[in-house]
């Protein structure tokens, strides 16, 4: 800190900047191209190479074939079918807050698959009576969609990567978009230490010669003063004795 003080804990500060660093996603080679081309465009996303080991990854996107239980948290693409609009209006659960509910609309959505929830399951968006998107229970972190991001990428709206976004937040449980960093540096870090002042010069007048002519040079300023009015003084009085008497002036 500049200007620098006495308290060495707030000289230095060290921050963690892991929340900011992107998310390894793998994805199955089987899945679209344009699904993996809306991964990549995700600012806080690093797509890894396919076959990449679950060490590698915070989380694995799938399309082909079931899920089996991972300690890596999972999101399943499931097709079944030709992509198709729902018909029904769109809610969302009341575990997603209110200031996280993207508004959608139906008819920009297409959906390959008819999800069936189970028991324990939680559906976080559901088109009329279809559950489009579900968390299972029982099988690790596992979100299941039946949405067509290739088919809905290709109308170019932005549905599709807020909807990629709620599914990366849902299932890293955490947001991915707005992370900040800051760090608490305890109690001492309000604290304000003086720092010791070092003491004023003392003024010098200068030398005693120099003190010495000031005061002649007063003294002799007094006197010129004096003199000066006592002239006025003399030139006043003469000019009074000098002026006639009234009857003078008067004939």
């Amino acid at each position: 800190l500049l200007p620098g003080d006495a308290l060495r804990e707030d000289d230095t500060i060290a921050l963690d900047l892991s929340p900011l660093r992107r998310r390894r996603i793998a994805i199955d080679p089987s899945c679209p191209e344009a699904l993996k081309a809306v991964l990549e465009a995700h600012p806080a996303v690093a797509v890894v190479a396919p076959g990449a080991s679950d060490a590698d990854a915070d989380a694995i996107v799938a399309c082909a074939g079931s899920v089996a239980p991972s300690g890596v948290p999972r999101i399943r693409f499931v097709a079944d079918r030709t992509p198709a609009r729902p018909a029904g209006a769109v809610a969302w659960s009341v575990d997603v807050p209110d200031s996280r509910r993207l508004v959608l609309d139906a008819s920009h959505l297409q959906l390959a698959a008819r999800l069936q929830a189970r028991a324990g399951d939680t559906v976080l968006l559901a088109v009329g009576d279809e559950p489009v998107i579900v968390v299972r229970v029982g099988v690790g972190r596992l979100i299941e969609t039946s949405l067509d991001f290739a088919a809905m990428a290709a109308t170019r709206g932005t549905e599709t990567p807020l909807l990629m976004n709620v599914l990366l937040e849902r299932l890293l449980d955490r947001r991915v978009l707005d992370e900040i960093v800051s760090i608490d540096r305890g109690p001492r870090s309000s604290l304000v230490a003086p720092v010791p002042r070092a003491s004023a010069p003392a003024l010098d007048d200068g030398p005693l010669e120099s003190r010495s002519l000031r005061d002649d040079s007063r003294l002799v300023l007094a006197l010129a003063l004096l003199v000066a009015l006592w002239e006025i003084g003399a030139l006043v009085r003469q000019s009074r004795r000098l002026r006639p008497p009234p009857e003078a002036r008067a004939v």
